[in-house]
């Protein structure tokens, strides 16, 4: 009885034994019943070859396990570099047509004779500005109201206005005093470097679309851009411009559209009239074709001088 006791004590150490967790003392033990026993030595040696079998079932799953990593792996490599090459593929292309664009839009912005027309459509109202210039003259004709003529620091403008007893006239305000800022060829790169045409490449989205008859990118900016906001001249646009859409001829880089989004107010030449941008501007522009007849002034005889106006309304 008690070598079956020893034997159940001795194969319960076994493992212990084999892994090397037993002090010297239970070692000494165990090899002492080793050399008498001949039935756990059996057991012994088939406990070294269980435990040998699992340690090399075990090396190759880690091994498997290391393996399937690795090619998980490689093919997430392939991937974030098919994804990053392709990045810098689209926003290399896009980078390149926006500085193609500014280099000819570059040119066209230079021109002293010129015929540009801007149609706006915001709210249900429609404003009109057509610009003339030939070298130093140029004529401004605002929403079909005023005329403005300026050359060689002499600013005339003509308008129809209305008496005190709501009759029209015409009114004529020579050599004004009011400062004339005559619209010139849009340029929406002009003012900006290499790193903000990269920014807005990763960032709008440019396609090729026909608008108005011509070839033309659509830029749609997808957030906040400096880029549109030099575009659309106006210091009254602070707010965020997300989701403006731009169309530029392709042959010269002007716009030929504006798409703006809504909820920003547009400070007007009449406070009375100002109004809610939520809708498109159209530009026209003409390049070496002006001529000197725009330029011929009315006759100021047939109109009311303003100040003279202003004075007789006073009486």
């Amino acid at each position: 009885m008690k070598e079956i006791k020893d034997c159940k004590i001795i194969q319960d150490l076994l493992p212990n034994y084999i892994d090397g967790l037993t002090n010297d003392q239970t070692n000494e033990f165990i090899k002492s019943h080793l050399k008498e026993c001949n039935n756990c030595p059996k057991i012994l040696e088939n406990m070294k070859k269980e435990i040998d079998l699992n340690a090399q079932k075990s090396s190759k799953q880690e091994v498997n396990y290391i393996k399937k990593f690795k090619n998980h792996l490689r093919t997430l490599q392939g991937i974030l570099l098919v994804i990053l090459l392709a990045f810098v593929i689209v926003t290399g292309r896009k980078t390149a047509i926006l500085m193609d664009l500014k280099d000819k839009a570059n040119q066209y912005s230079t021109y002293t004779n010129y015929y540009m027309k801007s149609t706006d459509y915001g709210s249900g109202l429609s404003l009109t500005t057509e610009v003339y210039r030939k070298e130093n003259q140029y004529k401004m004709i605002y929403n079909s109201h005023a005329t403005h003529f300026y050359k060689d620091g002499v600013h005339n403008v003509y308008y129809p206005s209305y008496d005190k007893d709501f009759n029209e006239i015409l009114v004529a305000k020579l050599n004004s005093s009011q400062e004339f800022y005559p619209l010139k060829p849009y340029h929406c790169f002009s003012q900006i470097n290499f790193l903000d045409l990269l920014q807005v490449a990763t960032t709008a989205s440019i396609t090729s679309e026909m608008c108005n008859g011509k070839e033309c990118y659509r830029i749609s900016f997808r957030e906040y851009s400096h880029t549109v906001e030099d575009l659309i001249h106006d210091s009254s646009y602070e707010d965020n411009l997300t989701g403006c859409i731009i169309y530029l001829n392709k042959k010269t880089g002007l716009p030929i559209r504006i798409i703006r989004p809504a909820g920003r107010l547009e400070k007007s030449y009449n406070p009375i009239i100002d109004y809610e941008l939520d809708g498109i501007v159209d530009y026209y522009y003409s390049f070496g074709t002006v001529t000197d007849k725009p330029f011929v002034e009315p006759d100021a005889s047939e109109y009311i001088i303003e100040e003279d106006f202003l004075e007789n309304g006073e009486d």
